[in-house]
């Protein structure tokens, strides 16, 4: 993907128990999302997330954001800082998304370390 400024609209649909009904996403949000994607894809080459036990992405999530702290408090750039942040991002999403999973009984909630 290009460098660059992005703007998107997204036109979303949500199931109708769901109070929340976006027409469309924010564009910081929009922006943030594809920052995201575009990390991940960066790192296909790890093997993804969802073998992953939750203890090791909470790790994972925690020394992320301990890296934002440090990006903060050491006067790094703006983009340095986002870049970490979207980590966290990240790491939160693949603990919602295996957390998710788990709840369905496909995923282990112990403590081992990943297979990656």
């Amino acid at each position: 993907m290009p460098k660059g400024k992005v703007s998107a609209v997204i036109r979303v649909e949500v199931s109708t128990d769901v109070k929340f009904k976006p027409t469309f996403i924010r564009e910081e949000v929009a922006d943030f999302a594809i920052s995201m994607e575009e990390t991940l894809v960066k790192n296909d080459h790890k093997g993804g997330w969802k073998e992953c036990e939750l203890r090791y992405l909470e790790d994972r999530l925690l020394q992320e954001v301990n890296e934002v702290y440090d990006a903060i408090r050491q006067g790094k750039s703006a983009a340095e800082i986002r870049s970490e942040c979207v980590d966290v991002a990240n790491f939160a999403m693949m603990i919602a998304d295996n957390a998710s999973v788990a709840e369905k009984g496909q995923v282990k909630h112990d403590d081992s370390n990943p297979t990656q």
